[in-house]
Formats: C-alpha cells, structure tokens, sequence
C-alpha cells in the first residue's frame, strides 16, 4: 500500500481496522489530500479521509490479491505436475471377445469425429441398430431401431446395461490437420437383455391387443346403436321411409365400423 508517497507493507490477515488507522495517521501527518494506492491499482487522490471509503477499497484489494494468489498457485501446481498419460489401448479392441454360452459380445468402433460429444451422440444410433438386429437374429421380434424405445429401450438403457467397457482414442490426422476422437465400446447381450426384450415385446403386444379388443367393442355398440336408432326412427314416422333406412342406415354402419377396425 502506498500512502502519499509511503510504501506500507502488511501482513495479509492484518485486521483492515489497523489498516486503516496507519492510512489516518500518515493523512493527518501530511495534510489534507491522500493519494492511495494498492498494488498496481492507483485510487487517485482524494481531500479529507473517507474511513469507510478506504476500508472498502482495501477489502476489494485483498479479494482480488487473493483470486490472483490462487489462479498463480493453481498455474504452478499445473506446471509442476507430470502430464497425465493416455490410458492404454485395451486388447478387447484388436482382439475382439468371443461368444461364451449365451452371452452375445461385440465391439463398436465410432469415429473419428473431432469431438467426444460428436463420438456419442452417434454411439446411441449404433447401439439402436445393433439391438434391434440382435432382436431379430435372437427371434424375439422384429422392428426398425428407431422403433424400440416404444418398446422401453432407450439408448440411456442400452448404453447403461449393454455397454460393458468403452475406450476414447485420440490422435493426430494427417488429412484433416487436428486432433481427432475415435470411440470404442464392448457390448454385451446376455440372458437379462434378453429377458428385458423379450417383456418388453410382450407388454406391447398385450397392449395392442386391448386397443384392438376396445375398437372392436366400439364397432359392436355403434351397429347395436344403429339398429335400435334405425326401430325408433322407423316407428316414430310410421314406416314412411323404411325403405331408405332399412338399405342407407347398414350400409352407414357397416362403413363408419371397417373405418373403426382399420384405425
């Protein structure tokens, strides 16, 4: 801290109240104006002695001398430290895993792509893929990938209990002129997944089949309705226009009901 001229050197928990009172009575020694500086940050010169003024410059100093002290020290402990190494590439991925039993294992190559969020974002498209060909070779039913999370299987789920050990490569390409990302993932299909799709199909297909039933059940009160419409319209205008209904009424019905099974 520098006080008209004075070059003060404090300790950095000394109480700013005592900061402060060696500031006053240096003012007081030298007169009325106070040139304050603290640091490389200049405050100018001020008239009279504002105590509350400089209390609070100075509160703003030690904030800012202590952020620069840890960004310094964080600098240094980053300079200090050795480099941290690329994890090895795992023998899974030149040396793909065989089947064992029932367990289903394969390897999945993404990339490269220069980012790890690029790597993943298509790994979830794979993984879709991947699964619903598993699904068809296994005969547990057959359906396009972007159709299975209406079978409750999510790429979250699939990335969560399918993908065993994954390996993030990075590298040099000559033809781009960057760093570039390149992901592999082990899957593993064994008898849960396979019980997972299996309940999973099911669920669906009982679902389907009580929409079918209530369509069904819809169709049947709508003919029923129509006939007991069609004996109160006849009786009500005395079998004037029983003809008409008795050939435009059914065949009204038996349309709006074919158009009720085909939805």
């Amino acid at each position: 801290v520098v006080v008209n001229g004075h070059e003060l050197a404090f300790a950095f928990d000394k109480p700013l109240d005592d900061v402060v009172e060696e500031i006053r009575k240096i003012h007081e020694a030298d007169g009325e104006i106070l040139s304050f500086k603290v640091g490389d940050t200049d405050y100018g010169r001020y008239y009279g002695f504002d105590q509350a003024h400089i209390r609070t410059m100075l509160q703003k100093a030690r904030e800012t001398n202590r952020k620069k002290d840890r960004s310094e020290a964080a600098v240094a402990a980053d300079a200090a430290a050795p480099a941290t190494a690329e994890q090895p590439r795992p023998d899974w991925i030149d040396n793909p895993p065989k089947r064992i039993g029932e367990v289903y294992r394969q390897v999945v190559e993404v990339g490269p792509y220069t980012t790890a969020e690029e790597c993943y974002q298509q790994l979830a498209d794979k993984l879709s893929e991947i699964t619903a060909e598993y699904a068809r070779d296994q005969s547990l039913f057959n359906c396009w990938p972007d159709q299975l999370p209406h079978y409750g299987i999510t790429p979250a789920y699939l990335m969560r209990e399918v993908c065993v050990d994954e390996y993030l490569e990075t590298f040099y390409s000559e033809s781009v002129g960057q760093e570039m990302k390149r992901l592999y993932v082990q899957l593993e299909f064994d008898q849960a997944i396979r019980d997972r799709l299996r309940q999973s199909h099911q669920i669906v297909q009982q679902s389907n089949e009580v929409s079918g039933l209530s369509v069904l059940g819809l169709g049947v009160l709508a003919l029923v309705g129509g006939v007991f419409g069609l004996l109160k319209t006849d009786e009500a205008t005395a079998g004037r226009y029983r003809k008409r209904l008795f050939l435009g009424v059914p065949a009204a019905i038996i349309g709006l009901t074919a158009l009720v099974l085909m939805v």
